[in-house]
């Protein structure tokens, strides 16, 4: 083959691409659906409750000793 021929065959192939696909230039961005909204309200309470337990812990470990009688 020629390098014209090479040059062609690419612009063809390049054609034929299939548009769905994503590329980093394309910032485009999905539809969130029910689901993804769900899933991140879970993850987002999830982040909370272990926040709230490490603080427990953290108070826990850093409180005041009781007083010696």
């Amino acid at each position: 083959m020629r390098f014209n021929d090479i040059l062609k065959h690419q612009e063809e192939i390049e054609i034929e691409e299939d548009p769905e696909v994503a590329f980093y230039s394309d910032l485009r961005r999905n539809r969130l659906t029910l689901e993804h909204v769900n899933r991140l309200r879970k993850l987002r309470e999830l982040r909370e409750y272990e926040t709230k337990s490490r603080l427990e812990l953290v108070k826990k470990m850093y409180a005041r000793p009781a007083p010696v009688a």
